[in-house]
């Protein structure tokens, strides 16, 4: 009876981290074209729940395999993960405040009406700066000093641009401070205590191989053209690192700032930093936030959630009230920078909570289209459901429209559509109210049709046996 126990005890704790709708999710995605390569790693303060590498750096069959010491090019996840922390760092040793003008360390900084732009205006992403400037053939200070130039696009504080400027002016900021490279302080600060040997900028000529390639002719060098142009050392872009080196850095800021032993900021400092504060935005400062249950992070992890995305394909995202961790990166610009990861990115957070709470699997909503008979036409596929009895209803208009079990692969839709509006939307049976994605459109009064349907998991209790999908025409 023990060894019974103990086996049972083994198989619910097996079962309830089953992370196989991540590994369905991520597999198609690179099946579909989406990224040749990918990495994940889902943890919580402690330990390692999942990681696993997929595919190769190429789409070629004798490309290599992606492994441990693949390197990626974080994008603008080096915001977050490089030029932020240095910032908070500056914060935390009382070296700057959120409200000092930037002016008042880069004096040139001022001109055209920038003068009164703060710190706290270029974490918040709303100082009336450009999103970009492109650098064209002009050398790495002649750069600087365009950027330094530029002059607002709105007024400073009230309304929000997402800048690739601001961080490429906190990066001076922050060498203005210390008087050393952000780059260089970066890695006295924390890469080196911290024993992170893939964490860099412009990796070495002996790693450059190691990185998975954003062009067929762009191996181990910034895809960005703003950080390409100051040679790899940037604020907003420009860090190579993979999954474990981040999984410390995540670690570190989820223990309020501590890891093993060593204090690298106040508790405090993180929480301020990564607090939704923008008033106009889901942004933080410096990091970006689920606050409104619609960012990269997917519908599940909670609103308090902070993380950020890299244009490459890279994201990662830390949820502090389940105290649990994502980090998800790819190559999806290779080979020609037309592959999409948005939809991928949600699928497979949904995924990771579904595998920690044993959720039953998010049905795979595709095909959503409406043809010239006004009639809703989709497809629901239930690959990802493998290892699961599952039972999916289609709800249209609060009416059972049709259900099926999870041993047929795919099924095929056409709903007429609604006269009094084409709302199309499921109930969550199981409280007896509209689901968390269904209220959350109708609320927000979306001027989208909607399709939500769920699946019921007839061997999971009863709290667990729904869940939904939803996707827009």
């Amino acid at each position: 009876m023990r060894v019974l126990l103990i086996l049972a005890v083994i198989s619910s704790l097996i079962y309830s981290q089953d992370f196989r709708g991540v590994e369905y999710e991520i597999s198609h995605g690179i099946k579909e074209k989406i990224t040749p390569g990918a990495s994940i790693l889902v943890g919580n303060k402690n330990d390692v729940l999942f990681k696993e590498h997929f595919g190769r750096y190429t789409y070629e069959a004798d490309s290599r395999n992606v492994d441990d010491n693949s390197l990626y090019d974080m994008a603008s996840v080096t915001k977050v993960m490089a030029t932020t922390l240095c910032v908070m760092k500056l914060y935390d040793d009382d070296k700057l405040a959120l409200d000092d003008k930037v002016a008042k360390y880069i004096p040139e900084f001022a001109a055209n009406g920038k003068e009164n732009i703060t710190i706290r205006n270029l974490l918040l992403h709303n100082s009336g700066m450009p999103a970009y400037y492109s650098p064209g053939k002009l050398s790495d200070e002649e750069l600087i000093q365009k950027i330094y130039g530029v002059g607002l696009t709105y007024k400073t504080g009230e309304s929000y641009i997402y800048s690739c400027l601001h961080f490429v002016t906190l990066m001076k900021v922050t060498e203005a401070i210390t008087g050393k490279k952000m780059y260089q302080y970066y890695k006295d600060t924390f890469t080196d205590p911290l024993g992170l040997q893939n964490t860099m900028f412009s990796p070495p000529a002996e790693r450059k191989l190691d990185c998975l390639p954003t062009q067929n002719d762009l191996q181990g060098e910034v895809h960005d053209p703003i950080a390409n142009t100051l040679k790899g050392y940037s604020g907003n872009a420009g860090l190579f690192s993979n999954v474990d080196d981040l999984s410390v850095l995540v670690r570190m800021l989820m223990n309020g700032g501590e890891y093993n032993g060593k204090r690298f900021f106040r508790e405090s400092t993180v929480k301020l930093f990564t607090t939704h504060a923008g008033e106009n935005s889901t942004r933080a400062l410096g990091w970006d936030t689920n606050s409104n249950g619609e960012r990269s992070a997917g519908s599940l992890f909670s609103r308090s959630s902070y993380g950020h995305t890299g244009y490459t394909g890279t994201c990662l995202w830390i949820d502090p009230e389940r105290e649990i961790f994502s980090i998800f990166l790819t190559n999806r610009v290779y080979p020609d920078d037309k592959a999409s990861v948005g939809g991928l990115r949600i699928k497979v957070h949904n995924a990771v909570i579904n595998a920690i709470e044993d959720n039953p699997p998010t049905p795979d909503v595709t095909s959503l289209f409406l043809d010239k008979g006004n009639n809703i036409n989709f497809t629901i596929n239930t690959n990802s459901q493998k290892g699961r009895v599952l039972l999916t209803e289609v709800y249209v208009n609060d009416k059972l429209f049709d259900k099926f079990s999870g041993d047929k692969k795919e099924e095929k839709y056409s709903i007429p559509a609604d006269p009094g509006g084409n709302t199309v939307y499921a109930i969550n049976k199981s409280e007896s109210k509209e689901s968390i994605t269904s209220d959350k459109y109708i609320v927000h009064g979306l001027e989208k049709d909607v399709l939500l349907v769920d699946a019921i998991d007839n061997d999971a209790s009863e709290e667990k046996q729904y869940h939904h999908s939803f996707a827009m025409l």
